[in-house]
């Protein structure tokens, strides 16, 4: 039975860490499966839950600096966290390593290398360290899973990459995701059935561009007599300290204040999505991928978002929900006001919405995609 350890730089719960759940849920009894991660926290409950062993690494979460004492510091920690990941590799017979974020890569990469065991370097953002280390993490990686062809197509180092790259995108659990009664959530926040409600959905970091997603709100506003919009997700991580109250002052200026609801990180996002009657995505430069695209179309919703990055190899344009030109928000407003105008149009987007994401973007076919990969490198290992 093939040992497998998946390599997580958090115990939080976000994107990476959802999709992770997810594998390990649909992996085959053949393969058995550790996960290690640098502190308890949400995900190792969750692992807990799942019955799935879990070991703890000192991976630390490096920033961008040219202090030569942190750099120092980073570089001490970043060898601690190699030699400890060797250990384990060596400890529990591991025979495959999967790095399940960039970050993690950057630890696992050197570790499965020393240890002669293969690594899988799993690419869910399009930003990358780049420059030497980058080159690094490419030799090192047996495998390369890119979630979009959009990843695939910023790679640093595509010489390097070269064979090694595979495009498998992320999954969403169905079941989970489907659709469902539209005031759990409503009724929390005063809402009835008729309110035209739109939200966004996600971290609230700069690269998700949440400001964009007011103007273009104020301005759908004036269109749609009781519109009201949802904005769902937190600073997850605190590397953005103050983030959210600008976006409040923002609807405030934009007299969007009575209309906006920010309801922070909520865990019951089957149940918001279904509550709304868009769903938005304003990441107009590096959205990798997009899962909350997948989950609102597995709900029956359609999505406006802007042309660029993973969503336009999800969304199909007047089919399943509608895409403008990046930076645009008076488009984006008129997407947002039309579909919250006909909600005709808009249910029939989300029907046809979650046929693709039952075809197209299932767990199944995403595991089966994975471990395909798996047997490749395992066979090539055992040569």
């Amino acid at each position: 039975m093939p040992n497998i350890l998946y390599v997580s730089h958090t115990a939080r719960i976000a994107g990476a860490e959802r999709s992770l759940e997810l594998l390990l849920d649909g992996l085959d009894d053949r393969y058995r499966a550790t996960v290690a991660l640098p502190e308890q926290g949400p995900l190792t409950d969750l692992l807990d839950r799942m019955g799935t062993p879990h070991l703890s690494a000192p991976l630390v979460r490096l920033k961008r600096t040219r202090n030569p004492v942190r750099l120092f510091r980073y570089f001490c920690s970043w060898r601690r966290a190699i030699r400890a990941i060797g250990r384990l590799i060596d400890e529990q017979g591991i025979d495959l390593v999967h790095a399940n974020s960039t970050t993690a890569h950057l630890f696992a990469c050197p570790a499965a290398r020393r240890a002669g065991v293969p690594a899988v370097w799993h690419i869910r953002d399009i930003s990358s360290p780049g420059g030497w280390l980058d080159r690094m993490m490419t030799r090192n990686a047996a495998a390369i899973v890119c979630v979009s062809e959009a990843v695939k197509n910023r790679l640093v180092h595509p010489d390097l990459a070269g064979p090694k790259v595979t495009v498998i995108h992320n999954a969403v659990d169905t079941e989970a995701f489907t659709p469902g009664d539209p005031m759990t959530v409503r009724s929390e926040l005063g809402l009835d059935r008729e309110a035209p409600v739109a939200g966004i959905v996600g971290q609230v970091v700069p690269w998700k561009k949440h400001h964009l997603f007011l103007e273009a709100a104020a301005e759908a506003a004036r269109e749609v007599e009781g519109a009201q919009f949802v904005v769902v997700g937190d600073n997850r991580f605190g590397d953005f300290p103050g983030i959210l109250d600008r976006l409040r002052a923002q609807a405030e200026r934009l007299g969007i204040g009575d209309r906006v609801h920010f309801l922070g990180w909520r865990d019951d996002i089957a149940a918001v999505i279904n509550s709304l009657d868009v769903l938005v995505t304003t990441s107009a430069e590096e959205e990798a991928f997009g899962r909350v695209v997948i989950e609102a179309m597995a709900c029956g919703k359609p999505v406006v978002s802007f042309r660029c990055g993973g969503p336009v190899e999800i969304i199909r344009h007047n089919e399943t929900g509608l895409l403008v030109d990046p930076y645009d928000t008076d488009a984006m407003a008129e997407a947002m006001a039309g579909l919250l105008s006909d909600r005709a149009r808009a249910a029939e987007m989300g029907r046809a919405g979650r046929e693709v994401a039952c075809r197209d973007f299932s767990s199944d076919a995403h595991v089966t995609n994975v471990q395909a990969l798996y047997e490749r490198l395992l066979n090539r290992s055992r040569r």
